[in-house]
């Protein structure tokens, strides 16, 4: 069985703090009941009839006197006992207050360094392009002069010499990312700091730009240069679908591999799934980027819903996600005031993972989404809230979940799965050892095959959290295309 490497979910350390910080509130209460009760046993002897009974039994009286005090002193004692519960919730709660500084400095120091490293690789690289670039001006200048036929056999010489080295660059640059994960994620870490250097230079430290905002600052530059426009939404039941309801995470992704529409929409399936108590549960399904133009077209998942997602705004993506689940809800007979209540499950590869998780961190959502199953998506910039549990699948080798610039924090309602897809990636997906290929769909079914047959604890867990989705009766699934207003 391959290894999968696992973090997050019931076996983080973010879990076990939380662990720590319940158990210290009911060691808090438990000290406040037994507080209560050593206040009610050193009441007993001055109970006025007590007291009355002291004059016709004095030694009764001074041994009822003797036991209430007897009942509060260590080593068990109720006073003594509540006093030790409550040192002992003090204690659990520094430890894990102590545990989550030392786990996010760590982080911090390690996100440090790769920004450090980055930002000089990417400095470097930036040097040697333009030092490439002022060299071959002026070679291109210096044959200009050269009589025709030399120039001409010269422009013969380089388009051949660029036919060589182009597809073995490109090649061998894929396959070094493919090879080395971890240039993406330290160039990536670096983009931050390298656009900040020049307000290093002039003490505009206070105020640096995030990666969030150098992506908002290249999606205002494009909607400035008129290639994105912010058009109306729009979606309409496409079909009823029999027999497509997922049975498990491995056919979430095989779902997501066979939805595509027109050129000009993009599909999303609904699939209503009742309980063995009547109770509701929506399946939502969301499919990639469709559209790579650089300029916004009639299909909403396009590049400028990724930039959208990344820089935490809200896309044409999101509403056409809410506008199906609404018309699902609609069709499956649950009244527009009622439709909070049933749990909804998101389910997305790539671009629309990123959709998914956004969605489910709205502080005020529109409808009850409380578990995430994402594949090859770059979602650690989310701040998910502790009622969503998310399970992120990942290939070490594919890029694109280290488009965020950082990895996932190890959260207990957040569980990551990262497999090692080194050497095994199948003839059928013609054995392409390149990044692209990591973030194959076919590829994420198959590790979603791993994951659902993992005995990883953690893994378990969250694969028990979605079993209500997979194992409840399919009413219907419903197909929607999505579309929005191209840019003029």
């Amino acid at each position: 069985m391959t290894a999968l490497t696992v973090s997050g979910g019931g076996g983080s350390l973010d879990a076990r703090t939380t662990d720590m910080r319940a158990q210290a509130r009911v060691l808090d209460d438990l000290a406040q009941d037994v507080r209560d009760l050593a206040a009610r046993v050193a009441g007993v002897p001055l109970d006025p009839a007590v007291l009355a009974s002291g004059l016709y039994a004095p030694v009764g009286l001074a041994r009822i006197q003797a036991s209430a005090v007897a009942a509060q002193l260590p080593p068990a004692g109720l006073a003594w006992l509540a006093l030790e519960y409550e040192a002992t919730g003090c204690y659990l709660r520094g430890a894990a207050d102590a545990y989550d500084a030392v786990d996010a400095a760590l982080a911090e120091a390690a996100e440090g360094l790769r920004a450090a490293a980055g930002e000089a690789i990417l400095s470097t690289l930036l040097l040697a392009g333009l030092g490439a670039l002022a060299v071959g001006g002026a070679g291109w200048a210096a044959t200009r002069a050269l009589p025709g036929g030399a120039r001409d056999d010269v422009d013969a010489w380089l388009a051949q010499l660029a036919a060589a080295l182009g597809p073995a660059l490109v090649g061998g640059g894929a396959q070094l990312l493919f090879d080395q994960p971890w240039v993406t994620d330290t160039v990536l870490a670096g983009v931050p700091a390298l656009v900040n250097s020049p307000g290093d230079l002039f003490g505009l430290q206070e105020h640096p730009l995030s990666y969030e905002s150098v992506v908002a600052l290249l999606l205002a530059a494009g909607t400035g240069a008129g290639l994105f426009h912010h058009g109306p939404v729009a979606i309409s039941r496409r079909r009823r679908l029999e027999g497509a309801a997922p049975r498990s995470v491995a056919d979430v992704f095989a779902n997501l591999d066979t939805m595509s529409g027109p050129a000009e929409s993009q599909e999303i399936r609904v699939t209503h799934v009742v309980g063995p108590a009547g109770e509701s549960r929506f399946v939502v399904e969301i499919p990639g980027t469709e559209s790579w133009e650089p300029r916004s077209t009639t299909n909403p998942a396009d590049v400028k819903t990724n930039l959208q997602e990344i820089a935490g705004q809200e896309s044409a993506m999101r509403a056409a996600v809410e506008l199906a689940l609404a018309d699902a809800m609609e069709a499956a007979g649950i009244p527009p005031g009622e439709r909070g209540r049933p749990e909804v499950l998101l389910a997305g590869h790539s671009q629309a993972g990123i959709v998914a998780v956004n969605l489910a961190s709205d502080p005020d959502p529109a409808f009850r989404y409380s578990h995430v199953l994402v594949g090859g998506s770059p979602i650690s910039l989310a701040d998910v809230p502790e009622s969503v549990h998310v399970l992120a699948l990942e290939h070490e080798q594919d890029p694109v979940p280290r488009l965020d610039g950082v990895s996932n924090a190890p959260r207990h309602h957040v569980t990551t799965v990262v497999r090692d897809i080194a050497g095994e990636v199948p003839a059928d997906l013609h054995g392409a050892q390149n990044p692209a290929t990591a973030h194959d769909l076919e590829l994420y079914r198959r590790t979603g095959a791993v994951v659902d047959a993992s005995q990883d604890p953690a893994v378990a867990q969250a694969r028990d959290g979605l079993a209500p989705f997979f194992t409840g009766t399919a009413s219907a699934t419903w197909s929607y295309e999505a579309t929005q207003e191209p840019t003029p």
